[in-house]
């Protein structure tokens, strides 16, 4: 299990150290490899119970299919490197988490599961201490500015939104491992969650308490009628709580580097219609580092994190990158990817049981933070996929 432990604590804080390690940027491509080798050479363990995976493999290959059709087609990226390195970048979420989960056994997955849980309980522990400090000292090493008049904590990461994913992953470890006997780390969990003062883990951590509190009064069914009410008062609460943001956005329109990915990207699906652009082509950190001919033809050169010279904000969503690269038919195929993720998820563990809460809190964030940041193909999606698929414990071992 030393593997998986170190594995494990490679994802919850390797943005912290690992600019000091080199090649430690090429991980994710490192694990996506073993991945690779997982599946040529591990026999599936899942031969019979592997439908809806198998249906979301597919879905995926159809995005796949669709953005080499695009390439050759348009063939708008010039560099093949460029073009290569995103084929990896959109595949390692799909690849790592069907490996994980065919390749490893269910008792297993039950160990591993529970082996990392004391670990998150130590990094919750010292991560909520430092804040508490924190906010007496307002620490230049742990802060990343002020926001309502506090200190923007974000620990020892380089930016907060690390901090925020790290602490999903251990809450959802733990979560696993019955969250009754655990309410403690997940309370100091959710309070420096806060204390980030980011509205992409709003929905989180109010799902995580509604959560909670029907494990505490022992609900295990809801009726329809009152899901869709909890749904309506998520999401309400949700947009309220970053309406601010949102007006932000809504404000600076195609002049910031967002609006200009959503509206643009909308533009170059409509004028590729209906396959995209392909690979490496827009909206991505890639498509800058190859600087894309899209950014030329839509004036995007002169937006601020965009330039040629500065790409600070050319992973900032990731939804553009699907359905202008992908076109509308891709964008199609890779909701239905999600869609049979969710029904895996359904597949593998009852309503409302740990496992259920904790990998839902994993694609919830993975579907809120995608809005924000290219989260299906930059390295958190390799820790959401494979703790999705391995680190959650199987129903039967419950």
């Amino acid at each position: 299990m030393l593997f998986y432990k170190i594995l494990f604590l490679i994802f919850i804080s390797i943005n912290i150290w690992g600019i000091y390690v080199p090649f430690s940027n090429y991980y994710d491509e490192f694990i996506t490899f073993y991945s690779i080798c997982l599946l040529l050479f591990i026999p599936n363990k899942k031969k019979n119970d592997t439908k809806y995976e198998k249906l979301m493999v597919k879905c995926f290959m159809c995005v796949f299919l669709i953005g080499l059709f695009s390439t050759l087609r348009y063939h708008i990226q010039p560099h093949y490197s460029g073009i290569f390195k995103d084929c990896i970048a959109v595949s390692k979420f799909v690849i790592c988490y069907y490996a994980f989960f065919t390749r490893i056994s269910d008792k297993k997955k039950s160990i591993i599961s529970k082996s990392v849980v004391n670990m998150s309980k130590f990094f919750i522990i010292t991560i909520f201490s430092f804040a508490l400090i924190n906010l007496i000292i307002h620490s230049n090493i742990l802060t990343n500015g002020d926001r309502y008049g506090l200190p923007i904590y974000k620990f020892l990461y380089s930016h907060e939104t690390f901090l925020v994913s790290a602490l999903v992953c251990m809450i959802a470890v733990i979560i696993a491992n019955n969250p009754l006997k655990n309410i403690f780390y997940i309370v100091l969990g959710i309070v420096s969650i806060l204390l980030t003062l980011k509205s992409k883990p709003i929905l989180i951590v109010l799902f995580i308490v509604f959560a909670v509190y029907f494990k505490i009064r022992n609900i295990n069914k809801i009726k329809k009628k009152r899901i869709i009410f909890i749904s309506a008062i998520l999401l309400i609460l949700t947009v309220y709580l970053a309406y601010g943001q949102l007006n932000t956005y809504v404000n600076l329109g195609t002049s910031a580097a967002r609006g200009a990915f959503y509206v643009y990207g909308l533009d170059i699906a409509i004028n590729n219609f209906p396959f995209g652009s392909g690979f490496c082509s827009f909206a991505s950190t890639l498509s800058h580092e190859y600087y894309s001919p899209l950014y030329y033809e839509y004036g995007m050169q002169y937006i601020t994190g965009i330039t040629e010279y500065d790409g600070s904000y050319a992973g900032d969503t990731f939804w553009p990158y699907i359905y202008a690269q992908y076109g509308f038919i891709g964008f199609l195929f890779y909701i239905g990817m999600i869609y049979y993720l969710f029904k895996s998820i359904n597949n593998r563990f009852d309503f409302l049981s740990n496992g259920w809460i904790a990998a839902m809190v994993l694609l919830l964030y993975s579907l809120t933070a995608s809005f924000a940041e290219s989260f299906f193909t930059n390295d958190s999606a390799i820790a959401f996929a494979i703790i999705l698929s391995c680190y959650i414990k199987p129903e039967n071992q419950m």
